[in-house]
């Protein structure tokens, strides 16, 4: 089903491979598609617990459109501690695969804005990766004063993830 869906409508195409973009992911997809394609490679990137629930928080406080004119709010995270437990997990299962050959785990922060990483990933996946893409910022966060209810959530967030964040080099 996954080739179906993914890798028909390229077959007409120059592409020789495929792949997909999951911004979130569960440990268990992960180890589904590794399961199913033992040759893929997998590029797996954490982000800082705070910097990433801001941005997960914009998206949320503005709502999710499913029809025109409604709004739902993603409610199977339940706020700043159900974020925490995901990212936990998430992070976790990243670091079981850091001796796996084929998953590529970094941290947003160390590759964010690096000029060299698209050919250094592309090296490493056989894959001629575009750098101009790399620099392409999608939706960028707006500079404004925290309100004191973000603040709250970001104290939360800080202090339930801070075990698993100090494995990844993350400071308080």
């Amino acid at each position: 089903m996954l080739e179906t869906v993914y890798w028909t409508p390229l077959q007409e195409t120059s592409f020789t491979s495929w792949g997909i973009k999951e911004v979130v992911t569960t440990p268990e997809q992960l180890r589904l598609l590794a399961e199913t394609f033992p040759d893929a490679h997998f590029v797996c990137i954490v982000r800082n617990p705070i910097s990433a629930y801001r941005s997960f928080r914009k998206f949320v406080i503005s709502g999710v459109a499913t029809k025109p004119g409604q709004f739902a709010k993603l409610e199977w995270i339940k706020g700043p501690r159900g974020y925490s437990r995901n990212w936990i997990r998430v992070a976790r299962a990243f670091r079981t695969y850091r001796d796996d050959p084929r998953f590529h785990i970094f941290r947003h922060e160390d590759i964010a804005g690096d000029p060299d990483f698209p050919d250094a990933l592309g090296q490493s996946l056989g894959l001629r990766l575009d750098p101009a893409v790399w620099r392409t910022v999608v939706g960028a966060t707006e500079k404004r004063r925290t309100t004191l209810l973000e603040r709250a959530e970001f104290a939360i967030v800080r202090s339930q993830t801070r075990t698993e964040a100090a494995l990844w080099d993350y400071k308080d």
